[in-house]
């Protein structure tokens, strides 16, 4: 089955100088509310899927798999994309 994947990281710099800077201190996540995790320097997610989407299919399935990465990493308000359980 055909899939896409989606990943954010933050890594050190060349110099090692400086530790790796926090997802959320370079990402506005404040719409999946808040995480418990730190530091967060990578989040990662995967969907499969058929493999033309409509437009529609793909708004929806990416919304989903968005609002899944936020749940599994820990955000307390991952939206109402989540597919049924």
């Amino acid at each position: 089955m055909p899939w896409a994947s989606m990943t954010r990281g933050s890594s050190q710099p060349d110099d090692h100088a400086a530790p790796p800077r926090d997802l959320t201190d370079m990402i506005d996540f404040s719409p999946l509310g808040s995480t418990d995790r730190s530091p967060l320097r990578l989040i990662t997610v995967t969907a499969t899927g058929p493999v033309r989407f409509s437009d529609e299919e793909r708004r929806k399935r990416a919304g989903e798999a968005v609002a899944f990465m936020a749940q599994g990493f820990g955000f307390t308000n991952p939206g109402g994309h989540l597919p049924p359980a």
